[in-house]
């Protein structure tokens, strides 16, 4: 009986979800109801809007950059150094938004596409 028990904790155990850090580095801000995913990297002076703007899992946010209120960056999507993303607009996984480069209002860059400056 003890050795099912051991069995079924351990189970239990494996089946919940690993919490992954997210990193904020020097001045970044990060808005209220503001999403962050794991191994998610804020550059130093990053700003998120104030509105429900959702970061994926290991997404990443250059120094400078701005991200929209309501704004979406899928996983592993990068949003160079001074790069906008502008409110309910959407950054699709893996895609790169480049340094300086802007991305309107609910305009949608899919996955793995690059937008340079």
């Amino acid at each position: 009986m003890a050795r099912q028990a051991k069995v079924r904790k351990k189970a239990r155990a494996a089946a919940k979800p690993k919490r992954r850090k997210a990193t904020m580095a020097g001045k970044a801000k990060l808005g209220g109801k503001t999403k962050l995913g794991g191994k998610t990297k804020l550059g130093g002076a990053a700003k998120l809007g104030k509105n429900k703007a959702t970061l994926g899992d290991a997404a990443e946010l250059g120094p400078k950059a701005t991200l929209g209120g309501k704004a979406t960056l899928g996983g592993k999507a990068t949003l160079g150094g001074k790069a906008t993303l502008g409110p309910k607009a959407t950054l699709g996984p893996k895609a790169t938004l480049g340094p300086k480069a802007t991305l309107g209002p609910k305009a949608t860059l899919g996955d793995k596409a690059k937008l340079e400056d």
